[in-house]
C-alpha cells in the first residue's frame, strides 16, 4: 500500500505529510489509538488511483491501496440486527484495493446500491493539552472574533454559556440585555500560549487534547452561531464565501471526533455539513436515523497519472488525509477475507 507523498497524516505531534515520516514516528489507527510506524518506504508506482466517497473526501495511492470495507450486506445485517449478529464477529474485516473495487463493480449486482462503503474512525486520542484560553471560550472566540469580548447570546442559552465559561474560574461573564462580556480580554490570555493573537488564523493548539477538550471547543464555537443548526433535520451547516480555512479546521476537528462531514463548494459558499450525536448544542435533537453517519460509502474510482507515493507499514490501519479514512499495508489481508 502507497499513498500520495503530499497526504496528511496525523501523528501524536501533529499533522505532517506522508513524505515526512520516518520509522518510529506514531501515527493513530481507526481506532483512536497511537500506532508505531515500521518502515517507511518512497517510490513512483506504475498504477495510481484517485477514490472518490460520497461526502466529497477522496484518497490517492497506488493499486495496492487497502481500504477496509464493508459490503451492502453487511450493512443490511448490521442494521436488521442492531449490530448484535455473532456471524458478523467471526468474519474476517473485508479489505479491497482500488483495482479489485474496479473488478467488482461499485453497484450491488441485484439490489443497484453502492457495494463498498468504509467505517468513520473513532475519536482520535491525542494527549491532555493545557491551553492557557478555555476550550469553550477558545470556541467562541473563534467563531466571532470580537476584540471587545462581548457576544449576543438568546437569553434562553445564557445559563448554559455561564456554566461552562466560568467552569475553570478564570474568566468572569457580565450579562447585559443585548450581549453578554468576557473578562479579562481573551486576547491577551492567548499570548500565553501564541507569540501574537491568531486574529486570521485558527489556533492550531485546539486540534489536540483530549476528546472532551475538542468537544468543548465545538460547544463553544456553535453557541454564538445557533443558526447553524438546522433542528427539523438535526444538521449543522457552516457557511462561508471567503474563510474555507477555518471551515476545513472545523472539519478537521469533526473528524478527529469521528464525526463525518461533506465539504462542498458550488461557485458562491464553501459549506460545510455534519450530524452528529455528540452534545454541541443544549437544544440538539436527534431526529431520523444515524446509521449512514457511521461510513462512508464509494462513489467513484479513477485512474491517474502516477506520481511520488508513500509506503507505510504499521500493525494495523491507520487515518490519514483530510476525511480520516483508513487504509492498511498488508497485501495478505485480502486472501483471508
Amino acid at each position: 500500500m502507497a499513498i500520495a507523498a503530499d497526504c496528511w497524516v496525523e501523528t501524536i505531534s501533529g499533522r505532517v505529510r506522508a513524505n515526512e515520516l520516518a520509522p518510529g514516528d506514531y501515527v493513530f489507527g481507526m481506532d483512536g489509538l497511537p500506532t508505531k510506524v515500521k518502515s517507511v518506504q518512497t517510490y513512483v508506482p506504475q498504477k495510481f488511483y484517485n477514490v472518490k466517497f460520497s461526502d466529497g473526501c477522496s484518497i490517492e495511492g497506488d493499486q495496492f491501496l487497502n481500504l477496509p470495507v464493508k459490503n451492502w450486506v453487511q450493512r443490511m445485517c448490521h442494521s436488521r440486527h442492531k449490530g448484535v449478529q455473532k456471524v458478523e464477529r467471526r468474519r474476517h474485516q473485508k479489505y479491497r484495493t482500488p483495482e479489485q473495487i474496479l473488478e467488482s463493480g461499485l453497484y450491488h449486482t441485484h439490489h443497484n446500491r453502492l457495494e463498498y462503503t468504509v467505517d468513520t474512525i473513532k475519536p482520535l486520542d491525542y494527549g491532555y493539552e493545557d491551553h492557557a484560553v478555555p476550550p469553550f471560550i477558545a470556541g467562541m472566540w473563534c467563531a466571532n472574533r470580537r476584540k471587545n469580548n462581548k457576544y449576543p447570546i438568546p437569553s434562553e442559552h445564557r445559563d448554559y454559556l455561564k456554566a461552562h465559561a466560568q467552569r475553570s474560574k478564570q474568566f468572569v461573564v457580565v450579562e447585559n440585555k443585548q450581549h453578554i462580556h468576557i473578562r479579562p480580554s481573551v486576547e491577551a490570555v492567548f499570548l500565553r500560549d501564541y507569540a501574537t493573537i491568531p486574529t486570521k488564523e485558527f489556533p492550531y493548539k485546539y486540534l489536540y487534547g483530549k476528546p472532551e477538550q475538542r468537544l468543548e471547543f465545538l460547544q463553544g464555537f456553535f453557541i454564538t452561531r445557533p443558526k447553524t443548526y438546522i433542528v427539523k433535520k438535526d444538521r449543522f451547516r457552516i457557511r462561508s464565501k471567503t474563510n474555507r480555512y477555518i471551515i476545513e479546521m472545523i472539519q478537521v476537528l469533526c473528524e478527529s471526533l469521528g464525526i463525518k462531514t461533506t465539504l462542498s463548494n458550488d461557485n458562491t459558499y464553501w459549506e460545510l455539513t455534519f450530524k452528529t450525536k455528540l452534545p454541541i448544542l443544549p437544544f440538539q435533537k436527534h431526529v431520523g436515523r444515524k446509521s449512514g453517519e457511521r461510513y462512508r460509502q464509494i462513489v467513484g474510482v479513477e485512474e491517474c497519472e502516477p506520481r511520488q507515493c508513500v509506503h507505510i507499514e504499521t500493525t494495523k490501519p491507520i487515518a490519514v488525509g483530510n476525511g480520516f479514512i483508513p487504509i492498511w499495508h498488508s497485501r495478505t489481508n485480502n486472501k483471508k477475507s
